[in-house]
């Protein structure tokens, strides 16, 4: 997990691998403190993710919710095939948008 200031008031956190219960468990925390504050954006970029379980969707929900209280939006970027499946089902692209590229995340955050 690795966090980058992509402009000023944007920041890109990369997440990769598996968002299973064992993983989460042991980086929540980390991928929480990670969340800027004073209203800066937050593009996650999920290029990396292999898999994704229900605990990983709860981490990406509470990380929304902690963005838009310190007066920031939050983006998810690039999922593949099977993440963006997922997303799909469980709607998780109705509260927290979701851009296929990078660039795009970017558009939609201004």
């Amino acid at each position: 997990m690795q966090a980058t200031q992509l402009k000023a008031g944007v920041w890109r956190i990369d997440l990769s691998g598996f968002l299973d219960a064992a993983t989460v468990s042991r980086m929540e925390s980390q991928f929480t403190q990670l969340m800027p504050v004073d209203g800066h954006d937050v593009i996650v970029d999920l290029g990396g993710v292999e898999y994704c379980g229900s605990l990983g969707i709860r981490m990406l929900l509470v990380a929304a919710k902690l963005v838009k209280q310190r007066g920031g939006r939050m983006v998810l970027s690039s999922p593949r095939a099977q993440m963006q499946l997922l997303i799909d089902t469980v709607r998780l692209g109705h509260l927290i948008p979701v851009a296929p590229s990078l660039e795009e995340a970017q558009a939609l955050l201004g």
